[in-house]
C-alpha cells in the first residue's frame, strides 16, 4: 500500500521539489530522507507560507525532535535566515551537570580495590 502525496499548488510543489533535491545531498539515511519529506509534505499541505507563526504552529503542534530537524533543513535549503526555532532537546542533554557527582570515599575505595584484584589475576 503506497501512500499518495498531498496535492500541492505549484509554488509549494517547487519548494516540495528542491527540497528533496536538497535532501540528497544531506549524509542522512534514507529512511529519515523519507521521514523528513513526509513532514515537509504535511507542512507545505497546510501553511502557505513559511513564516515564524506557521513554523511555531507546526511544532506546536508535532513537538517531535524529527519535525524540529526537518524544518530546519527546509529553512536551510531555501535560505531563509529569519527563522528562529526552538533550542534542540539533543544540546539540552549534552549539556554538564551543574553539579559535580559525588562518590563516597568508602564506594571509591572498594571500587579502587576491586580493580587491582583484577588486575592482579592477568
Amino acid at each position: 500500500m503506497s501512500r499518495t502525496p498531498p496535492k500541492l499548488d505549484k509554488e509549494r510543489a517547487e519548494i516540495y521539489e528542491k527540497f528533496k533535491e536538497y535532501l540528497e545531498t544531506l549524509l542522512v539515511s534514507e529512511n529519515t530522507r523519507e521521514a523528513y519529506r513526509r513532514i515537509v509534505q504535511s507542512f507545505l499541505k497546510n501553511h502557505k507560507k513559511i513564516t515564524q507563526k506557521t513554523i511555531s504552529q507546526f511544532l506546536k503542534e508535532h513537538p517531535r525532535q524529527n519535525y524540529l530537524a526537518a524544518l530546519k533543513y527546509l529553512c536551510r535549503c531555501l535560505n531563509i535566515s529569519n527563522i528562529q526555532f526552538p533550542p534542540s532537546k539533543r544540546l539540552r542533554l549534552l549539556k554538564p551537570r551543574k553539579e559535580p557527582l559525588t562518590i563516597s570515599r568508602k564506594k571509591l575505595f572498594e571500587y579502587i580495590r576491586q580493580i587491582i584484584s583484577l588486575a592482579e589475576q592477568r
